[in-house]
């Protein structure tokens, strides 16, 4: 067996080069660990729903209207979001069109599941919650397998793990997955583009200069790198300011491929999947490059977008400290192990074999950081964090990837008390007051009185029923369904969630060298 080979990237695995496992088997292995990493994390999801909000309601009326009525127009479902458009023929939800067409074949199921039920305001909050829970559960858990296949590249099969479990579970991310979230979408179609991106470019470094002598099989990977374009040009079909990412993941494409004209494959994939969004523009707003924006009907989104170019006025550094440490949106307050980004990324940057990498993960993350920061609505309304930072979370894993290895404890306890306050935020509601409050002292006051699921937003509000007067609440965990009261309702949630660690941490304990055997293949 010949060595693997990683000149590229500072690991504080060295492959396992006398290993005799037969390369089926650390398929096997690998595929077990990323199946019980997507269970985990699908199930967390699943376990919570945190009823409505406009975001989220107005995805769900997209939704509803696509596979109930055969159009976009949500004129039956108006009253139930305030993330609307005017157009000449009706109203449209304000967002993005991504996540609705995301959403479809959860609520085919959703829809199928519950045609027996009667009841037409609980067969609403049914519907809902398969298809949040479906949708956003398959989200997230694809995430984590991206996000675990790109650190294993770099750290333990044990220490990946974490760290993808980590960022998915105790960031904002966790409490945002209880609703339908197109940010969450975003954040894994940028970072799919980069991991693909970064794979090819450290397998292209192992081939000979020579093109021609070059495998086969990474020569004619072209269709690859299309992709990565595609999943790059998906970021913005879900949220339109990140559109900005697209700028440093070309110029890292650039960078990947040997053979300069080989970026038109990556551009053509960015271009394909921007055709997405513009055919949508031009047929409910006469224009590709005219969105909901200039068709809003809220006074207040109006007010905001009309400030600078479309509500991006200034830089603050006011909004910039709300962001990172203020006491209602902060994400060094909320998730604390994340600070540990940034001597990773300073890691990453100083040492050459990883230096191409911690740039553009460290231009990207930031970027977006400092971009929101411009924002008059930077805070995202109500929400755990600001919804619109979710790219800086994703990648911030790549830098404490580098740091993790040299400060296991420390960071084991961060993430621990992440976790805690996430599992806190997600248990009370993922849609905490305005901005202004102290949102750690309000979830601590509601969650130690036992007020789980406290926040009973409305969801769908049909014309001539409105929400059908549903005897089921709007918001609830699986442990109320099962009759349990208050924390107790967790119960079942931290039983199920132990056993599947301890399940993932038994495989995991199985000797590195079956994971190792095809590391750099990943």
């Amino acid at each position: 067996m010949q060595p693997t080979v990683q000149p590229t990237v500072q690991s504080t695995v060295q492959p396992n080069v006398q290993s005799t496992v037969q390369p089926s088997s650390a398929w096997i292995h690998r595929q077990a660990v990323e199946l019980l990493l997507a269970v985990i994390v699908f199930f967390a999801c699943a376990y919570f729903f945190t009823g409505g909000s406009w975001n989220s309601n107005a995805h769900l009326a997209t939704v509803m209207s696509i596979v109930d009525d055969g159009t976009f127009y949500i004129d039956r479902y108006r009253d139930s979001t305030g993330d609307i458009a005017h157009t000449p023929r009706g109203t449209v939800s304000s967002k993005a069109i991504g996540a609705p067409i995301v959403a479809i074949p959860a609520y085919i199921i959703a829809k199928v599941a519950s045609l027996h039920m009667t009841h037409r305001g609980n067969q609403l909050i049914v519907r809902a919650y398969i298809t949040t829970a479906l949708t956003m559960g398959a989200v997230m858990a694809l995430l984590t397998v991206v996000l675990y296949r790109t650190l294993r590249r770099r750290v333990e099969p044990r220490d990946a793990a974490v760290l993808a479990l980590a960022v998915v579970l105790a960031t904002p991310l966790f409490p945002n997955a209880a609703m339908i979230s197109q940010h969450v979408m975003t954040a894994l179609a940028a970072f799919a583009s980069y991991s693909i991106l970064e794979r090819w470019r450290l397998r292209r470094l192992t081939q000979p200069e020579n093109p021609r002598q070059a495998d086969e099989s990474v020569r004619l990977e072209s269709w690859k790198i299309a992709l990565a374009g595609f999943l790059g040009g998906l970021a913005p079909v879900f949220e339109y300011p990140s559109l900005i990412v697209l700028i440093p993941l070309t110029i890292y494409a650039l960078w990947s491929c040997r053979l300069r004209f080989r970026i038109a494959w990556f551009l053509a994939g960015v271009g394909v999947a921007l055709l997405i969004p513009m055919t949508y523009h031009t047929v409910f707003f006469g224009g590709p490059f005219k969105t909901a924006y200039s068709a809003l009907v809220r006074p207040e989104f109006i007010a905001i977008h009309r400030q600078g170019f479309m509500g991006f006025d200034h830089f603050s550094w006011l909004r910039l400290y709300e962001l990172t440490l203020g006491r209602s949106r902060g994400l060094f307050l909320l998730s604390p192990f994340l600070v540990a980004s940034i001597p990773g990324l300073t890691r990453m940057i100083r040492a050459p074999a990883t230096r191409p990498e911690g740039i553009t993960v460290g231009v990207i993350a930031w970027s977006v950081l400092l971009f929101i920061a411009s924002f008059v609505n930077w805070h995202s309304g109500s929400a755990v964090g600001s919804r619109f930072i979710h790219i800086f979370i994703v990648f911030s894993c790549v830098p404490l990837a580098a740091i993790y290895p040299h400060h296991r404890g420390w960071m084991q306890l961060g993430i621990a008390v992440s976790f805690f306050l996430m599992l806190v935020a997600i248990s009370v509601t993922s849609v905490p007051p305005p901005p202004d409050a102290n949102v750690l002292q309000y979830y601590f006051e509601h969650f130690f009185r036992g007020d789980i699921a406290w926040w009973q937003g409305e969801i769908i509000k049909q014309e001539g029923i409105g929400t059908g007067a549903p005897t089921y609440p709007f918001a609830f965990n699986l442990g109320i369904v099962l009759g349990l009261p208050g924390l107790w309702s967790l119960l079942p949630f931290g039983v199920v969630m132990a056993g599947l660690s301890m399940l993932l941490a038994r495989r995991l304990r199985i000797p590195h060298r079956h994971a190792n055997t095809a590391q750099h293949s990943t």
